[in-house]
C-alpha cells in the first residue's frame, strides 16, 4: 500500500470506563491534540460516529473513562497519549437519526486531581518544591524534567515556606514565582506538558535551546527544481504560513475559537470558554506569574525576555508531523518573492523558532485518515540580526 504526506495510522484509539473498553478506530471522524506552553496539560476533542449505541452500552458514560490513543505517519514515532474524558456532547445525524455522532474533550488525567495543599518547606531551592507538589501530589503519568534548577533557599528554621490550603495549581505557580535560574538569573518561569514529559524551564533556557536549530527543517520554496530533492522534503514542505506582528495579531492557532473548554487552574470545575472572539495569545508576559518578591532587579530581566517574545513570529500547517511538540524547536526554510530580483533570498522569517503552540489534527477523508500539523513559534531575538 502506498502512503502520502499525511496519511495517518491509528494504532489505537480506544475508549475505556467502569464496564469495559472499547476499540473506536472505526469509528473515528476527526480529532485534535492541543499543546501549548501556558499549560501543564494536553487536550483532546474527537468526534465519533456511532450506529450501535456502543459508547453507552458497553462502556457507560459515567465521567470516570479514559480515552488512549496512538497515531503517527509511516515511519514516524507514534504519538502517544491517555485523557480522561470530561465532557461528551451527543447528537444525531440529519441522514440518518439511528446514527449518533458524539463530540468528546479530554484532558491529561492528572488535572482531575485537585486537591487543596497544607505544607511547610526549610531550606529547600523553590523548584524542588514544585517537583515535590507535582510528583506527589499532583502525581501526573509523566516524567518531571527541570531544565532550568532555581538559585537560592525558601524557607528557614526560624520562617519556613507555607502553603497554606491553596489548590494544588496555584501553590506550584506561587512558588515558581519566587525562584530565578541558576542558569540565566531568569525568574520568567512555565510549568507545561509536551508529548513525552512534564517540563519546569524559563523562557530564556528554552529560547536558547531552540536556537541551537536541532529541530525539524519546514520548507516553503518552489517545487520542480530538483525531482530527488522535492521528493525527499514533501513531508516537509509547508502547506500554509502566516507571518504574525505579535503586537498586533488579531487570530491565534486556533482560529479566533477556543478548541476545547478552559480549565480554571483556580477552582475545581471546568469553565466554558468564548466560542467566538476569545481572548488572543499575543506573547507571554513577563507578568504571568505574577511579579517576584525577593529581589527587584529580576523584575527587570522578566520585562526583557518578555520584550523579546514580542518578536517576529509565524504560524504554519504541515503535514502531520508527531516529532513535533510544544517547547522545543524547528526551523523554518522559506524563500521571499523574487520580484524584479534575479536571485531568490531567504526570507527574513527563515531561521530556527521555538514552538510555543501546537495542534495534531486528524480527519477521516474518503476513507483515508488524514493529518496535518499546525505550529506557531516565535523567534524570540527582536529581529534586529536578520
Amino acid at each position: 500500500m502506498s502512503f502520502s504526506p499525511g496519511d495517518v495510522i491509528l494504532q489505537d484509539f480506544t475508549m475505556s470506563g467502569a464496564a469495559g473498553s472499547v476499540d473506536i478506530r472505526a469509528r473515528v471522524m476527526n480529532f485534535s491534540i492541543y499543546e501549548n506552553i501556558k499549560t501543564p496539560y494536553i487536550s483532546i476533542v474527537a468526534k465519533i460516529k456511532d450506529n450501535t449505541d456502543m459508547l453507552n452500552q458497553n462502556l457507560g458514560l459515567d465521567g470516570t473513562n479514559n480515552l488512549t490513543i496512538s497515531f503517527s505517519q509511516p515511519g514516524q514515532k507514534p504519538y502517544k497519549g491517555t485523557f480522561r474524558i470530561m465532557e461528551v456532547e451527543k447528537g444525531r445525524t440529519l441522514q440518518n437519526q439511528r446514527t449518533a455522532e458524539y463530540t468528546i474533550t479530554g484532558y491529561s488525567p492528572h488535572m482531575t486531581n485537585q486537591p487543596k495543599v497544607q505544607k511547610a518547606y526549610k531550606e529547600v531551592p523553590a523548584t524542588q518544591v514544585a517537583n515535590d507538589l507535582i510528583e506527589n501530589i499532583l502525581k501526573p503519568a509523566k516524567k518531571l524534567i527541570i531544565n532550568a534548577p532555581s538559585k537560592g533557599l525558601v524557607g528557614n528554621k526560624d520562617m519556613p515556606y507555607n502553603v497554606n490550603g491553596v489548590n494544588i495549581h496555584k501553590a506550584i505557580r506561587s512558588v515558581l514565582s519566587r525562584a530565578a535560574s541558576i542558569k540565566d538569573v531568569s525568574s520568567a518561569y512555565v510549568f507545561f506538558e509536551n508529548q513525552t514529559n512534564m517540563v519546569i524551564d524559563t523562557l530564556e533556557n528554552l529560547m536558547k535551546q531552540a536556537m541551537a536549530g536541532n529541530g525539524p527543517t519546514f520548507y516553503q520554496r518552489p517545487m520542480g527544481l530538483d525531482f530527488l530533492n522535492d521528493v525527499a522534503i514533501q513531508p516537509f514542505i509547508i502547506l500554509a504560513m502566516r507571518e504574525e506582528s505579535r503586537a498586533s495579531a488579531t487570530d491565534n492557532i486556533l482560529n479566533e475559537k477556543q478548541a476545547t473548554n478552559i480549565f480554571d487552574l483556580f477552582s475545581n470545575q471546568f469553565q466554558k470558554g468564548q466560542t467566538k472572539d476569545a481572548a488572543t495569545y499575543l506573547n507571554i508576559p513577563y507578568n504571568m506569574l505574577r511579579p517576584p518578591t525577593f529581589i527587584a532587579n529580576f523584575l527587570n530581566q522578566r520585562k526583557k525576555i518578555a520584550g523579546q517574545f514580542d518578536s517576529q513570529s509565524a504560524t504554519i500547517q504541515v503535514s502531520l508531523n508527531t516529532d513535533l511538540t510544544v517547547g522545543s524547536g524547528f526551523v523554518i526554510n522559506t524563500i521571499a518573492p523574487v520580484g524584479i530580483m534575479d536571485t531568490a533570498v531567504p526570507d527574513r522569517i527563515s531561521g530556527p523558532m521555538l514552538a510555543t503552540e501546537v495542534r495534531h489534527t486528524v480527519l477521516l477523508t474518503q476513507q483515508r485518515m488524514q493529518g496535518m500539523t499546525t505550529v506557531r513559534g516565535t523567534k524570540g531575538n527582536l529581529g534586529l540580526n536578520q
